[in-house]
């Protein structure tokens, strides 16, 4: 009986900054202990399912942590490592090295292409086949439709969801012949499914705003597993156990702070998934901590910080409520955070008789999406919400259509 053993994980988002932060030490060691359970839970099979990286021009640091991450695993029993391009990603830069990956059996979809066949992935050991995949990256506004002039955005989004169903449909079709040959059959997708959960507001927004892109139902039944991304939870979908998110793999928000992150990993033989999924957790190397209270629960909060062995300093946010605002309180508060070797990111001080003041410290605009920017010009502008709707809608348009001129 064929068997193989595979890890699903995703949503990396090397590079990525939290109030100007880098977290390229956390994703180290991260990665490193995902190099661990590959080497102890004897993975055949990887695969990352979008957003390897935070930005589509990743400093060199997080390239290398990459291409490291990749080398490292030709010592491990992993065989086989498929890769999608995600939303935050560049196709191109993703596909810069596919031809040498894929002479170590890395194998890289950064985007989709005019042949659907380039999607489809045989999965080899020793030349036996043991899966195949239908490696589904990132569907951009372009590869699913063609635009009209006065289109609805309704109208779009139909176009939109229409051409994602029919590209996994597609897919499946050409997968079928594989059957006759008793290897699991798998899918990959960066999406946002019907009934995903998120603490992040802004990962159901790719296509427009909080519209699904796809149903579990609208999956085609020939696929043994779906490995998706996007969704920073890790979860299944429409309690479709074999349709899941396996979830980012550090917590990359304030929201995500109390969030367990894992991988996911999944046997085989034959086309029986033979044990579930197994989720595997991850540990914490650095903690996020928000706090909110009146001025004495802040004070005494803080001082009470029960000291937790992190491999790095705690970083704090910090939401206080004053009758007024004096910056002795905010001194106070900063020399507090100093003390306790926690590193205080964000303040915001709420004064019930004067005005509120809010602190970011050390804000970075690559961690501000466009789209707030964009919304936040709208309010200086005092644009009714008819007028703001409607031009961060074209905005958004825009905005797609310039990522992927710039991506060719």
């Amino acid at each position: 009986m064929n068997t193989i053993k595979i890890l699903h994980t995703a949503d990396w988002h090397l590079g990525q900054k939290l109030k100007g932060y880098i977290r390229d030490k956390e994703h180290q060691m991260m990665l490193n202990y995902i190099l661990e359970i590959i080497q102890t839970e004897q993975i055949d099979l990887l695969i990352i399912s979008g957003d390897v990286f935070d930005v589509m021009s990743p400093q060199n640091s997080s390239r290398r942590l990459y291409y490291q991450f990749l080398a490292n695993l030709q010592s491990t029993t992993c065989d086989n490592v498929v890769i999608i391009g995600g939303n935050h990603d560049s196709p191109n830069m993703l596909s810069a090295s596919k031809d040498l990956l894929e002479s170590l059996n890395i194998f890289v979809v950064g985007a989709a292409t005019n042949n659907l066949e380039d999607e489809i992935i045989e999965i080899k050991k020793q030349g036996q086949l043991k899966a195949v995949i239908g490696a589904v990256p990132f569907l951009r506004d372009q590869d699913l439709r063609r635009s009209t002039a006065g289109e609805k955005e309704m109208e779009r989004y139909e176009k939109i969801q229409k051409g994602i169903i029919n590209h996994y449909k597609t897919i499946a079709e050409l997968l079928e012949p594989y059957k006759q040959y008793n290897i699991p059959i798998i899918a990959t997708g960066h999406l946002y499914a019907t009934g995903a959960t998120t603490l992040n507001e802004h990962q159901d927004n790719i296509y427009m705003g909080s519209m699904e892109n796809i149903s579990a139902a609208q999956f085609p039944v020939l696929f043994d597993y779906i490995a998706l991304g996007h969704i920073h939870s890790a979860q299944a979908i429409d309690n479709q156990y074999h349709i899941r998110y396996s979830g980012s793999i550090i917590p990359l928000s304030f929201k995500e702070a109390n969030e367990a992150k894992s991988v996911s990993i999944v046997t085989f033989e034959g086309r029986n998934m033979s044990a579930g999924v197994k989720e595997i957790e991850l540990p914490t190397y650095r903690e996020l901590l928000s706090l909110t209270g009146n001025y004495d629960e802040i004070i005494n909060k803080l001082t009470n910080l029960s000291p937790i062995p992190h491999q790095f300093s705690t970083w704090v946010k910090i939401e206080v409520e004053i009758e007024k605002y004096e910056y002795a309180l905010e001194e106070n508060i900063r020399a507090l955070c100093s003390s306790n070797k926690v590193t205080l990111l964000s303040l915001r001080m709420n004064a019930q008789f004067s005005e509120s003041v809010e602190y970011d410290y050390h804000v970075d605009l690559d961690e501000l999406e466009p789209k707030d920017i964009f919304i936040k010009k709208c309010e200086s502008l005092q644009l009714s919400e008819v007028e703001s709707t409607e031009m961060l809608e074209t905005f958004q348009e825009l905005l797609q259509w310039e990522l992927d001129r710039n991506d060719q």
